[in-house]
């Protein structure tokens, strides 16, 4: 459910969406008005690399809504290749995340915090809920079958469904 579309170009065999952080944010907070849903996702040098080499990699790329270019050597390339990309265009987490977690907080979004080793996940919503507090966080590592059908992924999307969040 978006109706953003930012101009999309191709670096280095990658489509990429050229939108700053704050279109990003934008889009992010008009989604979540709306009840509505996207994935977005990032390009690196790293994903370059993993997307030729895994089918499933790019079909996730492939059915991202939004995909952002996740850093300056990504600026680079493009600009070499003449490409309408600036630096303003460099969307990662350090670019947006003071000003995300403060419009989560204003707004009281749910976050449910999927991934990383056991505690990970939960330790960080901890120190991030000191700061922004109005944010409601469920947490889960990323230690699970994720096999279509097992019983460890129907659980979790049992979980997520009854959490209802804005953000995963």
């Amino acid at each position: 459910m978006m109706h953003f579309a930012p101009p999309r170009v191709r670096i280095l065999g990658a489509d990429v969406d050229v939108v700053t952080p704050r279109d990003m944010l934008r889009l992010t907070e008009a989604l979540v008005d709306a009840g509505g849903s996207a994935v977005i996702a990032n390009h690196n040098a790293h994903s370059l690399v993993l997307s030729r080499r895994s089918a499933a990699m790019q079909a996730f790329y492939a059915d991202a809504d939004l995909v952002q270019i996740d850093s300056t050597p990504m600026i680079m390339w493009a600009r070499l290749l003449g490409l309408p990309v600036s630096g303003d265009h460099r969307s990662t987490y350090l670019d947006w995340r003071d000003e995300f977690w403060s419009l989560a907080n204003e707004r009281g979004w749910r976050v449910f915090y999927l991934g990383g080793a056991p505690g990970v996940a939960a330790t960080a919503a901890e120190r991030l809920n000191r700061r922004w507090p109005n944010v409601v966080f469920a947490c889960r590592d990323g230690y699970f079958d994720a096999a279509p059908g097992s019983a460890d992924n129907a659980a979790l999307l049992e979980t997520i469904d009854a959490f209802a969040p804005d953000i995963l």
